[in-house]
């Protein structure tokens, strides 16, 4: 059982269940991934002012951004991917589709 939802966490408790014969259950509090576009949006809001702050050069700035996004939604892919090989999956937040 996962009661975190990165993706190492997922991973792990996948591979123990597999490695053993055991039930795949995760207990997801906070979403790896959002359903709201307002609040998707909100959030993207917030982190493109925190990289504005952190890297007020924009030639610093827009590859990070770009690596950063593209990291993400490899994750979020690979994390949906995950979550359908689990039997049972508790989420405990509105946020999740």
């Amino acid at each position: 059982m996962s009661m975190h939802e990165s993706l190492d966490s997922i991973a792990t408790a996948f591979k123990i269940a597999e490695t053993f014969s055991l039930r795949r259950m995760v207990l997801l509090q906070l979403p790896p991934f959002y359903k709201d576009r307002e609040r998707r949006k909100r959030i993207k809001e917030a982190e493109n002012l925190w990289f504005k702050i952190v890297y007020p050069n924009p030639l610093v700035r827009e590859p990070w951004k770009i690596l950063l996004e593209r990291i993400e939604q490899k994750q979020s892919k690979t994390i949906k991917k995950l979550l359908n090989r689990f039997e049972l999956i508790i989420a405990v937040s509105r946020q999740y589709p």
